[in-house]
């Protein structure tokens, strides 16, 4: 097996990707009889779970890394903070996955400045 060299502290050829989900909470929406797509009977936390099933498998594969944030995005304090973490880190990728039309200018906006 072919050994990877260590670059600025990472073993060069590691694909590093930040991501989170970005919606508010499927019960606030539910409250407020929201019924625009995807649905009031859609369940956000539930999809997240699924999905991440699938990044962690995917996480699995040689030479790639996926960190995704728990809690989803929605205010624009944990659109901040993201933002302020991805710089830091300075990651490969990004993996955003709204679940909310509305949230779209967040995606665009965390976009712009990382």
């Amino acid at each position: 097996m072919k050994q990877l060299q260590e670059v600025n502290g990472r073993q060069k050829g590691t694909a590093i990707v930040r991501g989170a989900f970005l919606y508010p909470k499927t019960e606030s929406l539910r409250k407020k009889h929201y019924y625009s797509w995807p649905g009031v009977g859609f369940d956000a936390e539930r999809h997240q779970k699924e999905y991440m099933k699938q990044i962690k498998a995917i996480s699995q594969e040689p030479n790639m890394q996926i960190s995704i944030n728990e809690e989803p995005l929605h205010s624009n304090e944990s659109v901040r903070k993201f933002i302020t973490e991805v710089k830091q880190q300075s990651p490969d990728g990004l993996l955003l996955i709204p679940f909310y039309k509305g949230d779209w200018e967040k995606v665009t906006h965390i976009t712009e400045e990382v």
